[in-house]
């Protein structure tokens, strides 16, 4: 077998051991996104992935949910631009009181200013629109990944 080959089949079979792991710990994801055809869309993706999605529809409604439930969300997907509270503000609130949970921004801007504010917030992804299922998938995986060997977050 190609050396390609081998390295290719041994990130395979990471990637469904990751995702194995994801479906078996329960992880729960707050998604925020307030064009509810673009949350539809994305929300049939993040099903692929993980079993417990719990959606609002904008940064107010996204930080209320997660102050309910804090310690049962393991990840935080977000756009930016959102009535009443963008997805940057929701994430200043919550890193206030969370400095640890992951954040994956999902954002059809690709403007410097958003992407330099939103990693002064400490963001883990930015991932712009329109995306594929490649790019989240591969994004997720490397998150993900890191997660697993760092236990302590959960």
């Amino acid at each position: 077998m190609l050396a390609w080959m081998k390295i290719f089949y041994k990130v395979l079979i990471i990637k469904k051991e990751v995702f194995a792991k994801i479906r078996e710990y329960n992880f729960n994801v707050l998604y925020v996104e307030d064009n509810a055809q673009v949350q539809m869309h994305t929300l049939k993706m993040l099903d692929n992935f993980f079993p417990n999605i719990i959606c609002a529809k904008d940064g107010n409604s996204g930080y209320d949910v997660y102050e309910k439930i804090d310690n049962n969300i393991n990840l935080i997907i977000t756009d930016i631009q959102m009535p009443s509270c963008n997805g940057l503000e929701m994430i200043k609130r919550i890193r206030k009181q969370n400095l640890k949970i992951p954040i994956i921004i999902f954002s059809a801007y690709s403007n410097t200013d958003y992407l330099l504010d939103a990693i002064k917030c400490g963001i883990d992804g930015y991932i712009v629109k329109p995306y594929s299922l490649q790019h989240i998938y591969d994004t997720l995986v490397d998150l993900t990944t890191k997660l697993f060997n760092h236990k302590e977050t959960f």
